[in-house]
């Protein structure tokens, strides 16, 4: 059963994004690493990361095999616990990565830093919970723009 926040969030209708010429739209034919970052201060928190995992698989990115690597920021032991779950059942090779004291967004831009230091190739996608949902319609939107239809981010890099 879905919480009323995961109703909500499903019923926002899809934001339009201009189409690109067909040359332009790519498959994932480079690396792509995804770095997701929570502060898991509330129990609500856990709500929302289950429902940005449930958009990243609908995506399809991490099937055309792009890595996601997730920065959790919690003092709690449950909700750790919790928030692994959730990430496995969706993600079973997602690198989890739990920061006890709070930097902000420290550990998942340092993430991002660290990947960048592996390789200049590839793409690293990086986005946290409360940053992609502020705001009464702005969650979905928001991921619709930046990771939704990654096919056609990935394009405006190519053209």
């Amino acid at each position: 059963k879905m919480s009323q926040t995961e109703v909500m969030v499903r019923s926002l209708p899809l934001l339009q994004n201009p189409v690109l010429p067909a040359k332009c739209r790519t498959k994932l034919t480079t690396s792509v690493n995804i770095v997701y970052h929570a502060f898991l201060y509330q129990d609500h928190f856990l709500v929302i990361m289950k429902t940005h995992m449930m958009w990243l698989n609908d995506t399809g990115l991490l099937q055309y095999g792009a890595q996601l690597h997730t920065q959790l920021v919690t003092d709690n032991l449950t909700s750790t616990a919790q928030a692994a779950a959730i990430i496995a059942a969706y993600f079973p090779s997602a690198a989890i990565t739990v920061t006890r004291s709070n930097n902000y967004e420290y550990a998942g831009i340092n993430q991002v830093w660290q990947l960048g230091q592996k390789s200049l190739e590839g793409v690293v996608l990086y986005f946290h919970a409360k940053g992609v949902t502020h705001g009464p319609r702005a969650p979905q939107r928001l991921f619709d723009v930046v990771v939704r239809d990654w096919q056609r981010v990935l394009g405006l890099f190519q053209c």
